[in-house]
């Protein structure tokens, strides 16, 4: 799925015009990648949470010239899968049929 194709889904089940849904889909992109920036963490319960990680320097080899180098210290960003999320995928629960949900 696509950014289109979740802003027609998300304005299916909301029941909202596609321009509003992709207005609260931008914002809320955009909310998440402040926070984020910001070192802040944002926590989804059941879903999942956003946040930055440092990652040491490392030594390592670069794919296009396959020659050893030492990869600098940086921040990633970086997502963690939140409990009811992993068992909807795992099918250790029921997934929702489409159409509004509340």
């Amino acid at each position: 799925m696509n950014k289109n194709q979740l802003i027609a889904a998300l304005s299916d089940r909301t029941g909202a015009t596609l321009k509003d849904t992709q207005a609260f889909v931008d914002a809320f992109v955009g909310c998440v990648e402040n926070t984020v920036a910001t070192g802040d963490k944002v926590v989804l319960p059941g879903f999942g949470t956003f946040e930055a990680r440092d990652v040491a320097a490392r030594e390592g080899v670069d794919p296009s010239t396959g020659q050893r180098r030492l990869f600098p210290a940086t921040r990633r960003a970086s997502f963690k899968v939140g409990a009811t999320f992993k068992e909807k995928v795992k099918g250790e629960q029921p997934v929702p049929s489409s159409g509004k949900q509340s």
